[in-house]
């Protein structure tokens, strides 16, 4: 009985419905509907996306922003308990959004993980989230922690010249020239062997926040470290032909070749004339045609 029960249901006939069409009226049509981003925004940290948790643990900040008690509390719970990936991307949407206030209680949480190591970088958006919403004394309590965490150790901080060279970048942009007169000297206690654009870096943006004394002694330094072979050229200080024109500034450079660079050349006693004349060809008197019809005149092609 239940198999002609079966064999019933399948033989039963599938009705479809289509939508009635009119003497006069076109077939309904379907319109696509395209999804996307939202912005135009890119990943924030090689790909990834904020997972649900970090969008909930943002949006608790958010809404007990003001309130001290209930904050300290989100961040001993929610956001403790993130990953490690979702902790920097919340760490970094708080720092886009301009929340530096939030951004600075979850980057001291980050401080405080297992996982967590010493990164210029880190502190380099940190400043410049700070930089841009003026708050100069946080940067200046952020430096102070960074020295007293690095004062004495010998870690891969010191080995990261382009974080150390962003996170002096930031510094300079900010206007924080003793900051940056620390870090400087927290690098030279630290062994660390920047390279020539950190040098120029440090130079040129000392000299524009005033610090002359100690844009010389990082001079100073540069020299020695070209001395040791390692740089290309020792740095020089750009000089302007007139100083009240609104032309670009020029570099005065005396340019000289070693005896022996032209020493296959003939003439090169004679100087530039002569180094000139024993290349190029000489030259050649101009051709005369005879014009047809016309032989008593000429034309001269040059």
């Amino acid at each position: 009985m239940m198999a002609a029960a079966s064999s019933a249901v399948v033989s039963a006939p599938l009705l479809l419905r289509f939508p009635k069409r009119s003497l006069n009226g076109a077939m309904p049509t379907l319109s696509p509907i395209t999804c996307g981003p939202r912005d135009n925004r890119g990943p924030m940290i090689r790909g990834r996306t904020l997972s649900t948790e970090a969008i909930l643990a943002i949006q608790a900040l958010k809404r007990a922003s003001g309130d001290e008690a209930k904050i300290d509390a989100i961040i001993s719970g929610p956001i403790s308990r993130l990953i490690k990936s979702d902790l920097l991307a919340s760490l970094a949407e708080l720092q886009r959004q301009d929340k530096p206030q939030l951004a600075l209680k979850v980057f001291l949480a980050t401080r405080r993980e297992l996982w967590y190591r010493p990164d210029p970088i880190l502190y380099a958006q940190m400043v410049s989230a700070l930089s841009r919403n003026r708050m100069g004394t946080e940067i200046d309590v952020l430096v102070s922690d960074l020295i007293k965490e690095q004062e004495g150790k010998n870690e891969t901080f010191m080995n990261d010249i382009r974080g150390i060279a962003r996170l002096v970048k930031a510094l300079l942009a900010a206007g924080k020239g003793e900051a940056v007169k620390e870090i400087y000297g927290l690098m030279k206690r630290g062994g660390c062997q920047p390279d020539e654009y950190l040098f120029r870096l440090l130079i040129r943006g000392l000299r524009r926040l005033g610090e002359m004394d100690a844009a010389d002694e990082v001079e100073r330094d540069f020299k020695v470290w070209f001395d040791g072979g390692v740089g290309a050229e020792p740095f020089k200080k750009p000089v302007a032909d007139n100083r009240n024109s609104p032309t670009p500034l020029r570099i005065k450079e005396n340019i000289s070749f070693p005896t022996t660079a032209f020493a296959f050349l003939p003439s090169f006693s004679l100087g530039l004339e002569g180094i000139i004349s024993s290349v190029l060809p000489p030259p050649q008197p101009p051709l005369r045609l005879r014009s047809p019809g016309k032989s008593s005149r000429t034309q001269n092609i040059k």
